[in-house]
Order: structure tokens, then sequence, then C-alpha cells
């Protein structure tokens, strides 16, 4: 019996957003501890094609197929469980720090935003702010603090971060979630140079790490 290598199978596709078709009887397959780069130039389709992989737009033509559940499902499925596949972007981050914005008032008031989160409080297995969805052992969480550098971030708050600092510790909660799939959109927008080599370092460390 033939095993199906895939981790994810792109057949023949046409993404159909509006009234534009994109990426024409695009045939792509993913595999298993595989990392991939989309490069292009902006309006070349790359977060459109990203969508598609999420199920937020529809297929003109073709399937796309996941292989997530191994022997217990070898033909795959067209769906995604919530969870999956998760992204990390400029909104995504905007996403994560939105809900401690009122807090940044408070910065520069007697009050210093003592109420608000520390990194370690984000990062906690069942943390007090945000319980992420899909458990994980501590010895686990440790390690993917470490892989990023995040030990002296722990006791800070979250409002003191620098913009490369808090992408960092954005990754490590989408991480921390354990998607069959993370994707990142643009990691690099908006940070100085010095900042990107640092980020590209902490990227770098949770693609050797695999899983």
């Amino acid at each position: 019996m033939l095993v199906h290598m895939a981790w994810i199978s792109i057949d023949d596709i046409t993404i159909q957003a509006g009234e534009q078709r994109w990426f024409a009887h695009t045939t792509w397959q993913i595999e298993e501890g595989q990392s991939w780069a989309i490069l292009g130039p902006t309006g070349s389709g790359k977060t459109t094609l990203v969508k598609a992989l999420r199920r937020l737009l529809p297929l003109a033509e073709g399937q796309i197929r996941f292989y997530f559940d191994g022997d217990s499902h070898p033909q795959g499925r067209t769906t995604l469980k919530p969870g999956e596949i998760l992204i990390f972007s400029a909104e995504s981050h905007r996403d994560l720090l939105r809900p401690f914005a009122g807090y940044h008032q408070a910065r520069w008031q007697s009050f210093e935003g003592e109420d608000a989160p520390t990194v370690s409080d984000l990062l906690e297995v069942e943390g007090p702010v945000t319980p992420q969805p899909a458990p994980i052992e501590r010895r686990q969480r440790d390690e993917i603090i470490r892989l990023l550098g995040l030990e002296p971030l722990l006791p800070r708050k979250i409002l003191h971060l620098s913009h490369g600092e808090s992408r960092k510790v954005h990754i490590a909660r989408l991480w921390l979630r354990q998607p069959r799939l993370l994707i990142l959109d643009d990691p690099y927008a908006g940070l100085d140079v010095g900042t990107r080599a640092v980020f590209a370092r902490a990227i770098e460390a949770m693609i050797t790490a695999g899983g």
C-alpha cells in the first residue's frame, strides 16, 4: 500500500477572490517537517494563497487536502479544525496587544500599568490572561522560551516591550498552541535592521527545533 507522504496537498487549484482568479491550476505538496518561503512583490497574491490554505477563500477549481490525522484518516480531509493552522502577521500581532491598549496610557501616569500582564503571564500553559486551547507540558513551554531567548523578558510587562520583543512573545504564544502549520506573514515588516537580525535568529531556532 502506498503511503501518502503529504502533510498538505494542493491539487490543481484556482483560487476565487471576488471577481479575480489567482494561481490557476497550481499544484503543490507540503510534507511534514518542511519549511517553505513564498516570495513575491506586494499584490502578487501571497496573502490570497495563505487565505485559501486557511480555508478563508473559496476554490474555483481543484482541492486542498490536509493529512493531519495520520493512519486514522489516510485519505486526508478538505476541512480544518480550529487552531490547526495559525498565522503570525501584523494584524494578529495587533490583536494580541489590543486588550492591553488601555495600559499604555497608564505608562505615562503614576500607576505605570500595575495590572498589566507580564510576559510570564502571557506564556503560562493555562495562563490567567488567555488559556491555551491545546495544553502543553511545562517542559515544552520552557524549551520554547529558551529557543526564542525570552528568559530575560519573563518578568517584564507586555506594555514595556519593544516592537520586536513583543513579536517574539506573540510567536511563542502561537507555538504554545501547537498548530499543525504556523504561517509567518511578512514577519520583518516594521523592524529596524538590528531587530530583524534578532528576530531572524529566533525564527531560525524555531524552524531548527522542528515540530
